[in-house]
């Protein structure tokens, strides 16, 4: 879709393009109808008028590209940055809604959860709460006679053994476990050995890439500053030659068309006819088109001179951004490498210690009072 905008200026400067065009032609015309001013040869001011002209349009069409250039990259800006608050928004929403629906899911904060309780029951006091209860009478069959009353307390002497035996396992295994993390820890070590030796190794490389990126930069430069020079050299020559031949021009009696020209050697009372100022009508005529064939050859030879030149800047400004490209993307690319190795070896280390954790547990099970109090009770 294109813009509007640019469409506008590119028809003004068009129109104003036309117009400078017009009032050339316009003066130039009523230079050639003024007998006084209309002379052969080269106009050297109005020549130079002319790329003085071409000079201004250039620089103010260069100051209107710029300022263009600007506006649009305002333009992006601002249109980023609607987005990315458009984004955040949305995220913030979703989050808030989510938030909202895991709050009405949690059956605990509903009203009927006291009927609902799986856990109910556990809360509840026991019918009998020792052998001293006083809730417990004879008709609670809750206390009967024959009973084992120093169950209780053998059964904590047996806890005590029990306890004072899994401290002795516990000292053992913080011990042995002791001796696995300082294993682990040195294993880290070796791999942040590794990977710091890795990451010496790829900064060298990326040290000696960047050297030689400068070094075919500077390459590039000095062949593009020989190449200014020799363009340089070549237009002072032309320079040198186009100022001699002004000046042949404006010193040869033949070309200014002095009336001495046309005096015959034979006799003063004799005129040269190809000298002689008399010429008809299209005998001017012919002199004149053949000096603007040559006035349009020299100027087309000149634009395509310039044309050569400007494809060659544009060339070696394309090797330069290609040369900076792929300078720029190979680091992208060796940091990218380097994080994902760096991840995985994190992910393994993460997983090994997750592993370990869980083969401890399987093997001999966790210790909590849980497992005291269940020892001596029956399964029935």
């Amino acid at each position: 879709m294109s813009d509007p905008r640019t469409n506008t200026a590119l028809a003004s400067r068009e129109e104003l393009r036309l117009r400078a065009m017009q009032a050339r032609n316009e003066e130039r015309r009523q230079r050639f109808l003024n007998a006084k001013t209309r002379s052969l040869g080269v106009d050297v001011a109005y020549l130079d008028k002319q790329v003085a002209e071409k000079a201004a349009a250039k620089e103010a069409e260069k100051i209107a590209n710029m300022a263009y250039a600007d506006e649009q990259r305002q333009i992006r800006y601002m249109m980023e940055m609607n987005i990315l608050e458009e984004r955040r928004q949305q995220v913030q929403e979703k989050a808030e809604v989510a938030q909202a629906v895991q709050l009405q899911r949690d059956p605990r904060l509903r009203r009927e959860w006291d009927l609902n309780n799986p856990d109910s029951r556990k809360n509840e006091v026991p019918p009998r709460v020792g052998d001293f209860d006083p809730r417990c009478g004879a008709s609670s069959l809750q206390v009967f006679a024959g009973e084992d009353l120093k169950k209780g307390d053998r059964v904590k002497m047996q806890e005590m053994q029990m306890r004072d035996w899994c401290a002795q396992r516990k000292v053992e295994k913080s011990k042995r476990a002791e001796k696995e993390a300082e294993e682990d820890r040195a294993y880290a070590r070796h791999v942040l050995e590794v990977v710091q030796i890795t990451s010496e190794i790829e900064e060298r490389e990326q040290e000696e890439k960047a050297v030689e990126a400068l070094e075919v930069r500077e390459a590039n430069q000095q062949l593009a500053a020989a190449k200014a020079f020799e363009i340089s050299a070549y237009k002072q020559s032309e320079e040198k030659q186009r100022l001699a031949e002004l000046a042949h021009t404006a010193s040869d009696p033949f070309l200014n068309e002095h009336r001495t020209t046309g005096i015959s050697a034979i006799s003063t009372g004799r005129v040269r006819p190809d000298h002689w100022k008399g010429m008809n009508t299209n005998q001017l005529k012919e002199i004149y088109e053949i000096q603007q064939r040559q006035v349009a050859e020299k100027q087309a030879i000149k634009a395509k001179q310039m044309q050569e030149d400007a494809s060659y800047s544009e060339y070696e400004r394309s090797v330069l951004n290609m040369t900076q490209q792929a300078y720029l993307m190979e680091q992208e690319e060796a940091k990218a490498d380097q994080f994902v190795i760096r991840a995985h070896q994190a992910k393994q280390i993460v997983e090994k210690h997750t592993r370990d954790l869980f083969l401890k547990k399987e093997r001999a099970g966790a210790i909590n009072d849980d497992f005291f109090k269940g020892f001596g009770s029956s399964h029935r």
